[in-house]
Protein backbone atom coordinates (compact mmCIF):
# COMPACT_ATOMS: atom_id res chain seq x y z
CA UNK A 1 0.00 0.00 0.00
CA UNK A 2 1.27 3.44 -0.92
CA UNK A 3 0.93 6.30 1.53
CA UNK A 4 -0.32 9.59 0.15
CA UNK A 5 0.79 13.02 1.35
CA UNK A 6 -1.32 14.57 4.09
CA UNK A 7 -3.24 16.92 1.79
CA UNK A 8 -5.64 19.01 3.84
CA UNK A 9 -8.71 21.02 2.80
CA UNK A 10 -6.93 24.27 3.68
CA UNK A 11 -3.76 23.39 1.74
CA UNK A 12 -2.42 26.40 -0.09
CA UNK A 13 -3.03 28.79 2.78
CA UNK A 14 0.27 29.83 4.31
CA UNK A 15 -0.98 30.30 7.87
CA UNK A 16 -4.49 28.85 8.27
CA UNK A 17 -6.49 29.59 11.41
CA UNK A 18 -7.26 26.18 12.88
CA UNK A 19 -9.19 24.50 15.65
CA UNK A 20 -6.75 21.91 17.01
CA UNK A 21 -8.34 19.37 19.35
CA UNK A 22 -6.82 16.44 21.23
CA UNK A 23 -6.98 14.65 24.54
CA UNK A 24 -3.82 15.03 26.60
CA UNK A 25 -1.15 12.34 26.45
CA UNK A 26 -0.10 10.76 23.18
CA UNK A 27 -2.95 12.30 21.19
CA UNK A 28 -1.85 15.83 22.08
CA UNK A 29 1.83 15.02 21.52
CA UNK A 30 1.03 13.74 18.02
CA UNK A 31 -1.05 16.80 17.16
CA UNK A 32 1.64 19.20 18.38
CA UNK A 33 4.20 17.55 16.10
CA UNK A 34 1.84 17.58 13.11
CA UNK A 35 0.94 21.24 13.66
CA UNK A 36 4.60 22.19 13.97
CA UNK A 37 5.15 20.89 10.45
CA UNK A 38 1.97 22.31 8.96
CA UNK A 39 2.17 25.73 10.53
CA UNK A 40 -0.91 27.65 11.62
CA UNK A 41 -1.81 31.23 12.45
CA UNK A 42 -1.40 32.67 15.97
CA UNK A 43 -5.19 33.00 16.13
CA UNK A 44 -5.53 29.21 15.98
CA UNK A 45 -7.18 27.67 19.04
CA UNK A 46 -6.17 24.48 20.85
CA UNK A 47 -8.90 22.54 22.64
CA UNK A 48 -7.71 20.07 25.26
CA UNK A 49 -7.63 19.30 28.99
CA UNK A 50 -5.83 21.28 31.67
CA UNK A 51 -2.77 19.20 32.63
CA UNK A 52 0.95 19.86 33.19
CA UNK A 53 1.62 18.35 29.76
CA UNK A 54 -0.81 20.64 27.94
CA UNK A 55 0.42 23.71 29.79
CA UNK A 56 4.00 22.85 28.87
CA UNK A 57 3.41 21.92 25.22
CA UNK A 58 1.00 24.77 24.51
CA UNK A 59 2.67 27.58 26.44
CA UNK A 60 2.08 30.91 24.69
CA UNK A 61 -0.74 29.60 22.48
CA UNK A 62 -4.47 30.20 22.54
CA UNK A 63 -6.04 27.33 24.48
CA UNK A 64 -9.58 26.41 25.52
CA UNK A 65 -9.45 23.96 28.42
CA UNK A 66 -12.51 21.72 28.56
CA UNK A 67 -13.43 19.22 31.29
CA UNK A 68 -11.73 15.89 30.75
CA UNK A 69 -13.54 13.46 28.46
CA UNK A 70 -12.63 9.90 29.35
CA UNK A 71 -13.01 6.68 27.36
CA UNK A 72 -16.60 6.00 26.26
CA UNK A 73 -17.70 9.07 28.23
CA UNK A 74 -20.92 10.08 26.45
CA UNK A 75 -21.87 12.73 29.00
CA UNK A 76 -18.41 14.30 28.87
CA UNK A 77 -18.46 14.31 25.06
CA UNK A 78 -21.83 16.08 25.05
CA UNK A 79 -20.59 18.69 27.54
CA UNK A 80 -17.50 19.39 25.46
CA UNK A 81 -19.58 19.61 22.26
CA UNK A 82 -21.83 22.22 23.84
CA UNK A 83 -18.83 24.33 24.85
CA UNK A 84 -17.38 24.15 21.34
CA UNK A 85 -20.68 24.95 19.64
CA UNK A 86 -21.11 27.96 21.90
CA UNK A 87 -17.58 29.07 21.10
CA UNK A 88 -18.16 28.81 17.36
CA UNK A 89 -21.43 30.76 17.59
CA UNK A 90 -19.88 33.64 19.52
CA UNK A 91 -16.29 33.78 18.25
CA UNK A 92 -15.16 36.67 16.06
CA UNK A 93 -12.43 34.43 14.63
CA UNK A 94 -13.08 32.69 11.30
CA UNK A 95 -11.59 29.21 11.37
CA UNK A 96 -10.22 27.75 8.13
CA UNK A 97 -10.28 24.18 9.40
CA UNK A 98 -10.47 21.78 12.33
CA UNK A 99 -7.91 19.03 12.97
CA UNK A 100 -7.92 16.34 15.65
CA UNK A 101 -5.90 13.27 16.55
CA UNK A 102 -8.49 12.06 19.10
CA UNK A 103 -9.56 10.65 21.36
CA UNK A 104 -13.19 11.20 22.47
CA UNK A 105 -12.75 14.96 22.29
CA UNK A 106 -12.61 14.61 18.49
CA UNK A 107 -16.19 13.35 18.55
CA UNK A 108 -17.16 16.61 20.25
CA UNK A 109 -15.16 19.09 18.19
CA UNK A 110 -15.23 17.83 14.59
CA UNK A 111 -19.03 17.43 14.24
CA UNK A 112 -19.44 20.88 15.80
CA UNK A 113 -17.02 22.28 13.24
CA UNK A 114 -18.87 20.61 10.36
CA UNK A 115 -22.16 22.07 11.63
CA UNK A 116 -20.58 25.49 10.93
CA UNK A 117 -19.27 24.28 7.54
CA UNK A 118 -15.67 24.30 8.75
CA UNK A 119 -13.51 21.69 6.92
CA UNK A 120 -12.63 18.93 9.40
CA UNK A 121 -9.92 16.25 9.41
CA UNK A 122 -9.46 13.36 11.82
CA UNK A 123 -6.01 11.73 11.91
CA UNK A 124 -6.22 8.38 13.67
CA UNK A 125 -3.54 7.82 16.30
CA UNK A 126 -0.32 6.19 15.14
CA UNK A 127 -0.97 3.55 17.82
CA UNK A 128 -3.99 2.13 16.02
CA UNK A 129 -2.33 -0.60 13.96
CA UNK A 130 -5.31 -2.99 13.74
CA UNK A 131 -8.12 -0.64 12.77
CA UNK A 132 -9.82 2.60 13.76
CA UNK A 133 -10.62 3.51 17.33
CA UNK A 134 -14.17 3.89 18.62
CA UNK A 135 -13.87 7.61 17.89
CA UNK A 136 -12.76 6.90 14.34
CA UNK A 137 -15.70 4.58 13.77
CA UNK A 138 -18.13 7.16 15.15
CA UNK A 139 -16.72 9.87 12.88
CA UNK A 140 -17.27 7.66 9.83
CA UNK A 141 -20.94 8.57 10.21
CA UNK A 142 -20.33 12.34 10.22
CA UNK A 143 -20.66 13.74 6.68
CA UNK A 144 -17.71 15.77 5.48
CA UNK A 145 -15.09 14.67 8.04
CA UNK A 146 -11.93 13.57 6.23
CA UNK A 147 -10.46 10.40 7.79
CA UNK A 148 -6.73 9.62 7.76
CA UNK A 149 -4.95 6.51 9.09
CA UNK A 150 -1.24 6.39 9.93
CA UNK A 151 -0.94 2.60 9.88
CA UNK A 152 -0.37 0.61 6.68
CA UNK A 153 -1.52 -2.60 8.37
CA UNK A 154 -5.23 -2.03 7.79
CA UNK A 155 -7.50 -0.62 5.11
CA UNK A 156 -11.05 0.61 5.40
CA UNK A 157 -13.45 2.36 3.09
CA UNK A 158 -13.32 6.13 3.43
CA UNK A 159 -9.86 6.25 5.01
CA UNK A 160 -6.75 7.59 3.26
CA UNK A 161 -3.26 6.53 4.33
CA UNK A 162 -0.45 8.84 5.43
CA UNK A 163 2.97 7.57 6.59
CA UNK A 164 2.50 9.49 9.79
CA UNK A 165 4.39 10.83 12.75
CA UNK A 166 6.57 7.81 13.54
CA UNK A 167 7.99 7.78 10.00
CA UNK A 168 9.82 11.04 10.70
CA UNK A 169 12.41 9.27 12.88
CA UNK A 170 14.93 6.45 12.34
CA UNK A 171 17.29 4.40 14.46
CA UNK A 172 21.05 4.99 14.46
CA UNK A 173 23.99 3.37 16.31
CA UNK A 174 25.02 4.86 19.64
CA UNK A 175 28.52 5.41 20.96
CA UNK A 176 27.32 4.85 24.52
CA UNK A 177 29.39 2.88 27.00
CA UNK A 178 28.26 0.62 29.86
CA UNK A 179 24.78 1.10 31.33
CA UNK A 180 25.24 2.81 34.68
CA UNK A 181 22.09 4.95 34.88
CA UNK A 182 18.51 3.88 34.08
CA UNK A 183 15.30 5.90 33.98
CA UNK A 184 11.98 4.02 34.29
CA UNK A 185 8.73 5.83 33.48
CA UNK A 186 5.21 4.42 33.77
CA UNK A 187 3.18 7.46 32.75
CA UNK A 188 0.52 9.22 34.80
CA UNK A 189 -2.35 6.78 35.32
CA UNK A 190 -2.81 5.58 38.89
CA UNK A 191 -5.66 3.23 38.06
CA UNK A 192 -3.62 0.45 36.48
CA UNK A 193 -0.49 -0.78 38.33
CA UNK A 194 2.37 -2.26 36.30
CA UNK A 195 4.20 -4.23 38.95
CA UNK A 196 5.14 -6.95 36.46
CA UNK A 197 7.62 -4.52 34.87
CA UNK A 198 8.89 -3.21 38.21
CA UNK A 199 9.45 -6.73 39.55
CA UNK A 200 11.16 -7.94 36.38
CA UNK A 201 13.57 -5.02 36.16
CA UNK A 202 14.39 -5.06 39.86
CA UNK A 203 15.19 -8.76 39.54
CA UNK A 204 17.74 -8.33 36.73
CA UNK A 205 19.41 -5.07 37.81
CA UNK A 206 23.16 -5.55 38.44
CA UNK A 207 24.72 -4.00 41.55
CA UNK A 208 25.84 -0.40 41.21
CA UNK A 209 23.32 0.71 38.55
CA UNK A 210 21.61 3.98 39.48
CA UNK A 211 17.86 3.93 38.83
CA UNK A 212 15.12 6.58 38.95
CA UNK A 213 11.63 5.08 38.92
CA UNK A 214 8.67 7.29 37.97
CA UNK A 215 5.71 5.29 39.26
CA UNK A 216 2.34 7.09 39.61
CA UNK A 217 1.14 4.79 42.41
CA UNK A 218 2.63 3.19 45.51
CA UNK A 219 4.59 0.09 44.39
CA UNK A 220 3.98 -3.11 46.34
CA UNK A 221 7.70 -3.60 46.92
CA UNK A 222 10.75 -1.54 47.85
CA UNK A 223 12.63 -0.55 44.72
CA UNK A 224 16.38 0.15 44.58
CA UNK A 225 17.17 3.75 43.76
CA UNK A 226 14.91 6.82 43.71
CA UNK A 227 11.14 6.52 43.36
CA UNK A 228 8.91 9.49 42.40
CA UNK A 229 5.19 9.54 41.57
CA UNK A 230 4.93 12.47 39.18
CA UNK A 231 7.55 14.65 37.53
CA UNK A 232 7.43 17.92 35.64
CA UNK A 233 7.97 17.71 31.86
CA UNK A 234 11.32 19.49 32.24
CA UNK A 235 12.48 16.93 34.80
CA UNK A 236 11.32 14.08 32.57
CA UNK A 237 13.54 15.48 29.82
CA UNK A 238 16.51 15.79 32.15
CA UNK A 239 16.20 12.21 33.42
CA UNK A 240 15.79 10.79 29.91
CA UNK A 241 18.83 12.70 28.61
CA UNK A 242 21.01 11.76 31.57
CA UNK A 243 20.11 8.05 31.54
CA UNK A 244 22.07 5.50 29.56
CA UNK A 245 18.78 3.66 28.97
CA UNK A 246 15.14 4.63 29.46
CA UNK A 247 12.59 1.90 30.15
CA UNK A 248 8.94 2.78 29.55
CA UNK A 249 5.48 1.32 29.16
CA UNK A 250 3.87 1.51 25.74
CA UNK A 251 2.39 4.98 26.24
CA UNK A 252 2.30 7.04 23.06
CA UNK A 253 2.93 10.34 24.83
CA UNK A 254 6.04 9.03 26.57
CA UNK A 255 7.36 7.49 23.36
CA UNK A 256 6.89 10.61 21.27
CA UNK A 257 8.76 12.73 23.78
CA UNK A 258 11.56 10.18 24.10
CA UNK A 259 12.01 10.07 20.32
CA UNK A 260 12.13 13.86 20.21
CA UNK A 261 14.93 13.65 22.79
CA UNK A 262 16.80 11.10 20.66
CA UNK A 263 16.14 8.21 23.04
CA UNK A 264 15.86 4.61 21.79
CA UNK A 265 13.83 3.13 24.68
CA UNK A 266 13.20 -0.31 26.02
CA UNK A 267 9.41 -0.64 25.66
CA UNK A 268 7.40 -3.02 27.82
CA UNK A 269 3.68 -3.10 26.89
CA UNK A 270 0.98 -3.33 29.51
CA UNK A 271 -1.35 -6.32 29.29
CA UNK A 272 -5.06 -6.37 30.10
CA UNK A 273 -4.91 -9.99 31.32
CA UNK A 274 -2.71 -8.84 34.22
CA UNK A 275 -4.97 -5.88 35.00
CA UNK A 276 -2.41 -3.38 33.66
CA UNK A 277 -4.82 -1.57 31.31
CA UNK A 278 -8.35 -1.65 29.95
CA UNK A 279 -7.23 -3.43 26.76
CA UNK A 280 -4.11 -4.49 24.86
CA UNK A 281 -3.68 -1.34 22.76
CA UNK A 282 -0.11 -1.04 24.08
CA UNK A 283 0.66 -4.26 22.23
CA UNK A 284 -0.36 -2.42 19.05
CA UNK A 285 1.99 0.40 20.01
CA UNK A 286 4.77 -2.15 20.55
CA UNK A 287 4.28 -3.44 17.00
CA UNK A 288 4.53 0.12 15.72
CA UNK A 289 7.80 0.62 17.65
CA UNK A 290 9.26 -2.60 16.26
CA UNK A 291 8.06 -1.87 12.74
CA UNK A 292 9.85 1.49 12.66
CA UNK A 293 12.88 0.25 14.64
CA UNK A 294 12.38 2.98 17.24
CA UNK A 295 12.90 0.92 20.38
CA UNK A 296 13.51 -2.55 21.74
CA UNK A 297 10.31 -4.32 22.78
CA UNK A 298 10.04 -7.06 25.39
CA UNK A 299 7.20 -8.55 27.42
CA UNK A 300 7.54 -8.05 31.18
CA UNK A 301 8.00 -11.76 32.12
CA UNK A 302 10.73 -12.12 29.48
CA UNK A 303 12.78 -9.06 30.42
CA UNK A 304 16.53 -9.65 30.74
CA UNK A 305 19.39 -7.29 31.49
CA UNK A 306 20.63 -7.95 27.95
CA UNK A 307 17.46 -6.23 26.68
CA UNK A 308 18.35 -3.11 28.65
CA UNK A 309 21.90 -3.11 27.30
CA UNK A 310 20.71 -3.64 23.72
CA UNK A 311 18.31 -0.69 23.92
CA UNK A 312 21.22 1.55 24.89
CA UNK A 313 23.19 0.62 21.75
CA UNK A 314 21.03 2.85 19.58
CA UNK A 315 19.65 6.37 19.44
CA UNK A 316 16.75 7.88 17.52
CA UNK A 317 17.39 10.66 15.00
CA UNK A 318 15.08 12.91 13.03
CA UNK A 319 15.01 12.09 9.32
CA UNK A 320 15.48 15.76 8.55
CA UNK A 321 11.87 16.76 8.22
CA UNK A 322 8.96 16.64 10.60
CA UNK A 323 6.04 14.40 9.89
CA UNK A 324 3.54 16.13 7.69
CA UNK A 325 6.06 18.30 5.84
CA UNK A 326 4.44 17.24 2.58
CA UNK A 327 1.00 18.19 3.79
CA UNK A 328 0.64 21.05 1.37
CA UNK A 329 1.96 19.15 -1.62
Amino acid sequence: MTATPLVLPWSGQARPVLLLAASTGGHLAELVRIEAALGSAPESLWITFDTPQSRSLLAGRRVLHVPEVTQRDLAGTVRAARLVRRLLRTSDVRFDGALSTGAAIAAAVLPAARSRRIPAVYVESMTRTEGPSMTGRLLEAVPGVRLVRQSDLWERRGWSHWAGVAASWRRAPSAAGPVRRVFVTLGTTRKYPFDALLDALARVLPPGVEVTWQVPYAPRRTLPGTVVEQIRPERFDELAREADVTVCHGGAGSLLRLWELGVHPLVVPRRAARGEHVDDHQAQIARLVEGHGLGRVVEAPDLRWEDVVEAGRHVVVDRGQHAGSSANA
